[in-house]
């Protein structure tokens, strides 16, 4: 795979291809799979794991899901400081469902749920957002933002008379997240709209292979490989199984990237992309597998 990658870099300007790459490449591959024989020598998921990480709880899987997607975030935030408020609507998200899972742990909402709540939620966010630490401004004060917000989230007096809460989390969280792929996709939100026009490849120059340019992107995906999972678990309590659930899914989200792609279109420099409507796609179907798989992984641990 490797050798393939670099083969292809011989054909695209302003790439190299790299002999050290291809070694490197193969070091890391093979350096995760002894990391892997080592940790499942010893580590082996049972019910006890499933329990400790609250895998069975609705909604933890998301929690887990954004974390790789903040991560994402910040080494873009690193190239460009204005996108911070890309990093807040995600650490809004994370609030949102921090507060509705603690309490749907605890019956009874009092100081020390508020707190536990608020304390899992910033070092959620500061473990997503670990490449930006070095440099913590503004990572700090949105950190100390989505720990006050959970707080108070959580001290909220709401009322769910059934405690499959899923979708009275998603309804609010939703919207939050559309408007991260709206700002996501228009960056920066004031960039002047021009004729309707396309581009003809992920970045919107080949030969554009700098960090600013090209993590966005791959943010991008990563966002909709969470909107997938987000679809997947809107749906989770009909129960289908994932080929009944893939093509709406699908559906749903060639909808969003279109209208997206369709917006893109009118700015100048930017453009619509296929390319990216393709890997939007296929990120939105990986993450509602993953989803799907997750769900089925554990209930077979539990044996149900």
């Amino acid at each position: 795979m490797s050798l393939s990658i670099e083969t292809v870099q011989l054909f695209i300007p302003a790439r190299t291809s790299s002999v050290l790459d291809i070694l490197a490449n193969a070091l890391g591959a093979g350096l995760g799979a002894v990391i892997h024989d080592l940790l499942s020598a010893r580590i082996v998921i049972t019910q006890g794991t499933v329990g400790r990480l609250r895998l069975e709880t609705p909604l933890m899987g998301l929690i887990y899901l954004l974390v790789p997607l903040i991560w994402i975030d910040v080494l873009a935030l690193n190239e460009d400081s204005n996108r911070w408020l890309l990093t807040l609507l995600l650490g809004i998200c994370g609030a949102i469902t921090f507060s509705d899972l603690f309490r749907h742990w605890w019956e009874t909402t009092n100081f020390r749920v508020i707190g536990y709540a608020s304390l899992a939620a910033g070092s959620w966010f500061l473990i997503g957002a670990g490449p930006s630490l070095l440099r913590p401004f503004p990572i700090l004060i949105i950190a100390l933002g989505v720990t006050l917000l959970t707080a108070m989230l959580t001290a909220l007096p709401r009322s769910f008379p059934d405690r499959r809460f899923e979708l009275n989390t998603l309804k609010p969280l939703f919207p939050v997240f559309a408007l991260y792929l709206l700002l996501l996709t228009l960056w920066s939100p004031f960039r002047p709209f021009d004729a309707w026009h396309a581009i003809f490849g992920f970045t919107d120059r080949i030969t554009d292979t700098s960090l600013q340019s090209l993590y966005p992107r791959v943010e991008h995906v990563a966002a909709f490989t969470v909107l997938g999972y987000l679809i997947a678990e809107w749906r989770g309590r009909l129960e289908l199984p994932l080929r009944q659930d893939l093509p709406r899914l699908f559906l749903i989200a060639t909808g969003f990237a279109l209208a997206l792609e369709f917006l893109s279109g009118f700015q100048s420099g930017r453009g619509a992309s296929l390319v990216r409507l393709v890997l939007a796609v296929a990120g939105a179907l990986f993450g509602g597998t993953i989803y799907h798989m997750s769900r089925a992984h554990i209930r077979f641990l539990l044996g149900r």
